[in-house]
């Protein structure tokens, strides 16, 4: 019978077979909460949790028990991104060759429908919608509050994980073991809009 891979886990770390320092988590997007998932390793969790809704933020730091695991409010991005791809070109879907199918949907027509404001319902647990006025690419970030740099990053921002990566060059190839992040196969036609084709070439580039 297969084993379970958070029992290795669990082995590893009551083995000490992972040395001395902590499994350090970055998550871009963490509206809900770091996912249940990381607790497996227990006091040996470093996390940082980032999302630009001011009360989700403020409501996770409250509810959050693991001791090493905190949430900061704030856009997460690249800090040229206006020059790399434009916004006059960005908000434009005929000059950016937008052909995101996802507008068509009979889920937008549903929301639409039923006058939900999905970011509140559903990201902001509810509340009134007050985003951050803080800026900060993860490069910069990390680089004044860890010593080393982070293991894994799990990005899912809903549109922005490609401006995320950019900023997160130094990061990633400074040693991190590994990137989960949210791709689209559809939208804006540009070397720098967040679509697969682009974020697979980042990441191939920096190996």
């Amino acid at each position: 019978m297969a084993v379970p891979h958070s029992e290795w886990i669990r082995y590893v770390i009551a083995n000490q077979l992972w040395g001395d320092s902590d499994l350090c988590l970055v998550d871009v997007g963490a509206s809900g909460g770091i996912d249940k998932r990381w607790s497996v390793f227990g006091t040996r969790l470093t996390a940082i949790g980032f999302d630009p809704l001011v009360s989700e933020v403020s409501r996770l730091n409250e509810l959050e028990t693991r001791p090493k695991v905190r949430y900061e409010a704030a856009h997460v991005g690249c800090l040229n991104y206006d020059e790399l791809f434009p916004p006059a070109i960005r908000n434009n879907p005929i000059a950016s060759r937008f052909n995101q199918p996802f507008v068509r949907s009979s889920a937008v027509a549903a929301h639409r429908l039923l006058h939900q404001d999905y970011v509140r319902d559903v990201f902001n647990a509810g509340s009134p919608v007050e985003y951050s006025s803080r800026w900060i690419t993860l490069d910069t970030y990390l680089s004044s509050v860890l010593p080393v740099s982070p293991d894994f990053l799990k990005i899912d921002t809903d549109g922005n994980d490609y401006a995320v990566l950019l900023g997160a060059a130094k990061t990633i190839q400074e040693g991190v073991l590994g990137i989960s992040v949210e791709c689209q196969f559809h939208g804006a036609v540009h070397a720098f809009a967040n679509s697969f084709s682009n974020i697979d070439r980042c990441l191939r580039e920096r190996g």
